[in-house]
């Protein structure tokens, strides 16, 4: 098979003597062998080794991989109703088996597995209409219908077991026309679709899409391609295309130039990007507009070698250095501070070395992490039912959390030793929570019965948030009971936010540029740069903030500045060979201090240094926990137990239950006592002084008002899951309307009824200075260390924001991070991390892996570089509309690797990865993880050039008519794939070939998926021989956990 962009050979396909596949080779050189004896072996070009058992009636009946994990199969043996050679029985390594059972016609009607599992296919048909019946163990019922419409369209319903829909009406196989999709709510989407200018309709390709909501309002995208290319050339070669994607805001171009070896992407407002491809059509530049270029660099194996970004001395390089058996065992980073990998012989992870820590991994049968393990730690023991669903987990020394499911796989809850979880009550028919327990209290959701959303959801302490939607779209949610208020939104004819309102407050008006970049939100201006998109100034009444980026997308400069000469700001002079800071200058007033920053081999903070004079030093061990740390406060020798939990500090004692909480604070005599709900929400503190501070949650978890002893201090709304949008005071009226722009975590200003401040924040997103922007006082000062401890505040309490952008309680200390509470006097969180290892540290109680300076963590959940926010400005009210705020970004994705660069109007890495999952089969996601890149960029970019069918193909089309001059005509390259008794019929190839029109009609080149799917041939080939499996994607039945082999493909 060859490349429509560089005719390079992408798979060449050899075979022996009686036509049997022998061996397939990629582009880089690397071989697959099929050696053929008593057994099947499937032979990598490391040398991997994966072998198949055939029994003598031509059946797979083993298949056992390079470490000895087995697969069995079974199959029905000959019958009246011919169902020999059915799939009877599949045996997994981790021991779980599947049963099969067929109709008369060969159908499958049940599949039986291990837990209880069963699934059951009843179906029934009556002249043009088929129903099917699909029912769970459990009894839920999904109902399927296939008829034609009153045009005579073949038409599909399916009605999920919560008795929502959705109706699908498709044009017939070669015809042109719209297909439509109509949900039990009237939400619609039509999509429309013109012939490829090659492929012609065997393979159309999207024209247009419009989203129509039950309010009537509407959005549409639509596309158009032209392509230029050599038809004389098999497979043809294109020379050139523009692909230009149209929407609301305006114009997306994409171009491709074959001459150059290079696309370029150009957004509505003209801002560029451009990706250049070398001769083997492998990505090798990246240039954004503002950015550094970035390069990547292959091996003489065409393997991702080095990865480089800057200029000159600024470059910034990762290596990868590879085992004899192709995995990757050796990663430097920019500071040549090593990392060692070892893998097993299928490529699975046992270890980690390097950078001051090691980390061990082991697996069961069926490949899950099972350990994971840190020196003098103990080990974090993961346990899995037959179904490969996680049935305990513990970390060192802890209570082990046990879950449960029902018969379809459903939770059930979770629990912590005798009487200690949640309990999860699914819906009998649906499966969708009826409530969630635990310790007394409920979380109770109420669903539409049109749509299936969440029409109001009840909390643990008598806060009910409802919804009320167009479509999918949140038009408001409103909070009642215990904390009272309404959150509206309106849209734009692009469906971007148009307005927010809380309650009868005036709204805050938030307007955006062409490529949906943020320009204003209420007196918050943007000012936006043409080339880059990057904001500067960013102004609110007389104050204004100058923000420079450097070109690794890092902030350089954040400064403020106020009526009467105020001024904050932070400058970094110096950052480290991984991009951290090692020295800024700070501005406060007529005042400059130089700070600097240093760090373990580990990558934590170990030292700040303030005019050159330590003023804050800490130490840890190999797990991340601090040994000794000494700041203005004193110096402390801190104790841990085996689980990590803070024991004490100096004669200060610490308390926690079996879930890992912190339950107390003790000195001497003086103690603090903390209380949790068991949803793992903080609830209470008690304080020494004999105060108590207590909050309200909502069923998200959400902190919505906060009582001191019994007596409301205040109550906060939110503009989505994690961030607050209005505080109202003891009586429920509006105190404060926050106003987010330049940062997602934390507000550019407050609107009170009196007057508007500016929250002056530093490049971490804490807030340093507060400012009236009419008269330019500074109504607070706070100042932190480097882990957030506060050093000075003139007026706790006047909002409520603080480091990192968290929620600060100047009456307990506690900064409040979405999940979790973070106590900075000992750089802790107050309980474990509720997503476990999932978080990307073994120490789960651990701030941002202890750097403070260069992350945050607005979730409580996980750790976010503080670059990552400021080199765009994160767009916070496109996430108020949860379900169709991205719908405009998916209409435009061009499916543009951008590397870091999010340039407005096109797809970055993460919807470039979606949309290859969606409609990408060349991606193999258990490949060499450094192969991805390409496997995603080709099956994005690259044109279809390809069908695969059986090697007596000629032969095959000749009876019907179909000359090798005739495929050539039609544009289409027939390749070998298989041998001879391929389950493709060429009846089916010579219809295609007869419906492709002339070539060079103006429409899409799309990815070779696109052309497999509508050919309906189902032999699309992906190669990974350096992983020893031949992955095979296509509509051929494929064996579970065997990578995707095919056995149509393979000849069995």
């Amino acid at each position: 098979t060859h490349s429509v962009r560089t005719r390079q050979a992408l798979l060449t396909f050899r075979y022996d003597a009686e036509e049997q596949l022998r061996e397939v080779e990629d582009d880089d050189g690397h071989v697959l062998r099929v050696e053929r004896g008593a057994t099947v072996d499937l032979v990598g070009h490391f040398g991997q080794r994966t072998e198949l058992t055939v029994g003598a009636d031509g059946w797979l009946r083993s298949l056992r991989d390079p470490v000895s994990r087995e697969w069995s199969l079974t199959y029905h043996p000959d019958d009246e109703q011919g169902r020999g050679g059915l799939l009877h029985t599949l045996t997994s390594p981790g021991g779980g088996t599947s049963t099969f059972t067929y109709d008369d016609e060969g159908r499958l009607v049940r599949d039986q597995g291990a837990e209880g599992f069963e699934l059951t296919l009843d179906r029934t048909a009556d002249g043009l209409v088929e129903e099917v019946e699909r029912a769970t163990g459990e009894g839920r019922i999904t109902h399927y219908r296939n008829d034609t419409d009153g045009s005579g369209l073949p038409r599909t319903t399916v009605t999920q077991p919560d008795g929502t829909s959705v109706t699908i009406t498709r044009p017939g196989e070669e015809a042109a026309g719209d297909a439509v999709f109509v949900g039990s709510d009237g939400t619609s989407l039509t999509a429309a679709t013109e012939p490829h200018p090659v492929f012609g309709r065997a393979a159309p390709v999207p024209s247009s899409m419009t989203l129509t909501l039950p309010s009537g309002a509407s959005l549409t995208s639509t596309q158009r391609v032209e392509v230029s290319y050599e038809p004389a050339t098999v497979p043809p070669v294109i020379q050139s295309a523009t692909w230009v994607q149209t929407t609301p805001t305006g114009d997306t171009t994409s171009t491709w130039d074959a001459a150059t070896r290079t696309l370029t992407a150009t957004s509505p407002e003209g801002r560029v990007a451009t990706y250049e491809f070398d001769a083997r059509g492998r990505l090798e530049w990246v240039r954004g507009p503002g950015l550094h270029p970035v390069q990547y660099v292959y091996d003489s194996d065409g393997r991702l070698e080095e990865v480089r970004r800057g200029i000159g001395a600024t470059v910034r390089r990762v290596a990868f250095g590879f085992a004899a058996d192709g995995t990757v065992n050796r990663v430097t980073p920019p500071d040549d501070a090593f990392l060692t990998l070892n893998a097993d012989p299928v490529a699975r992870l046992t270890s980690i070395d390097g950078r001051g820590r090691t980390t061990g991994f082991s697996y069961d049968d069926a490949s899950r992490q099972v350990t994971v393990t840190q020196p003098g730690t103990g080990d974090h023991v993961l346990t899995f039912d037959q179904r490969g669903r996680l049935d305990t987990y513990a970390a060192p020394g802890a209570m082990a959390i046990d879950w449960g499911y029902d018969a379809d796989g459903v939770g059930t809850g979770a629990s912590v030793g005798a009487g200690h979880g949640v309990r999860f009550v699914p819906d009998p028919a649906t499966g969708r929570p009826s409530s969630i327990s635990s310790g007394g209290e409920s979380i109770v959701p109420m669903y539409e019965p049109m749509t299936g959303f969440v029409r109001s959801i009840a909390g643990p302490g008598g806060v009910t948030v409802g919804f009320v939607r167009d479509g999918p779209r949140v038009e408001s949610q409103t909070w009642s009971g215990t904390v009272s208020g309404t959150v509206g939104y309106t849209y734009d004819a692009a469906f971007r936010l148009d307005t927010v309102r809380v309650g009868a407050e005036a709204p805050v008006v938030v307007s955006f540029d062409r490529d949906g970049l943020l320009t204003s939100a209420g007196p918050v201006t943007l000012t936006r740069d043409p080339t880059t998109g990057f904001a500067s100034p960013i102004t609110a009444g007389s104050t204004s903030t100058t923000q420079r980026i450097d070109g690794f997308g890092a902030i350089e400069e954040l400064t403020t500045t106020w009526f009467g000469g105020g001024v904050f700001g932070q400058v970094v002079r110096r950052r480290d060979a991984l991009g951290r800071i090692a020295e800024l200058e700070e501005t406060d007033g007529s005042t400059t201090t130089r700070i600097e920053y240093e760090y373990d081999a580990a990558d934590r903070l170990h030292r700040v240094l303030r005019g050159g004079v330590e003023v804050e030093r800490y130490d840890y061990d190999a797990n991340g926990l601090r040994t000794s740390w000494r700041n203005a406060a004193g110096t402390f020798t801190p104790a841990f137990d085996a689980q990590g939990r803070l024991g004490s500090v100096g004669a200060t004692t610490y308390e926690h239950n079996d879930y890992g909480q912190r339950t107390a604070v003790v000195t001497g005599a003086s103690r603090t006592e903390l209380t949790y709900d068991d949803f793992g929400n903080l609830r209470s503190v008690a304080l020494p002084s004999g105060r108590t501070v207590r909050y309200e949650v909502d069923a998200y978890g959400r902190r919505v008002a906060k009582d001191v002893d019994g007596t409301r201090e205040g109550a906060w709304l939110f503009i989505d899951a994690l961030r607050p949008v209005a505080e109202l005071a003891p009586d429920g009226s509006v105190r404060a309307v926050f106003i987010y722009g330049s940062r997602g975590h934390v507000p550019d200003a407050m609107r009170t009824s009196t007057a508007t401040y500016r929250l002056v924040i530093d490049q971490l997103g804490s807030v340093r200075r507060v400012v009236d922007t009419s008269s330019g006082s500074v109504v607070q000062a706070i100042d932190y260390d480097a882990f957030g401890r506060v050093v000075r505040d003139t007026n706790p309490g006047f909002q409520p924001f603080g480091f990192a952008g968290g929620l600060y309680d100047p009456d307990t200390g506690l900064v409040r991070f979405g999940a979790r509470d973070y106590d900075p006097s000992v750089g802790q969180w107050t309980a474990r991390d509720p997503i476990g290892l999932g978080g990307g540290d073994t120490n789960l109680y651990a701030y941002v892996g202890n750097d403070p300076v260069n992350s945050i963590d607005p979730t409580g959940l996980y750790i976010e570089s503080a670059i990552d926010l400021a080199a765009i400005g994160y767009d916070i009210y496109a996430l108020a509309n949860s379900n169709c705020s991205n719908l405009g970004a998916n209409l435009l994705a061009l499916g543009l690797d951008v590397v870091g660069l999010a340039l407005p109007g096109i797809a970055g890495l993460g919807a470039l990865s979606r949309g290859a999952s969606r409609g990408g089969r060349l991606v193999a996601l258990d490949a060499n993880a450094f192969r991805n890149l390409r496997s995603v960029r080709r099956s994005v970019v690259s044109p279809a050039d390809t069908l695969f069918v059986s090697p007596n193909v000629a032969t095959e089309l000749a009876r019907h008519g179909i000359s090798s001059a005739d495929v050539a005509a039609a544009g289409v390259h027939v390749a070998s794939v298989s041998p001879t008794g391929a389950a493709v019929p060429a009846t089916r190839v010579a219809d295609i070939l007869r419906s492709t029109p002339t070539r060079g009609a103006a429409s899409a080149a799309p990815d070779a998926l696109n052309i497999v799917e509508a050919a309906g041939l189902g032999a699309d080939v992906f190669v990974t021989a350096d992983r020893q499996v031949l992955r095979f994607f296509g509509g051929n039945t494929r064996i579970p956990g065997t990578g995707g082999i095919s056995l149509e493909v393979l000849g069995f």
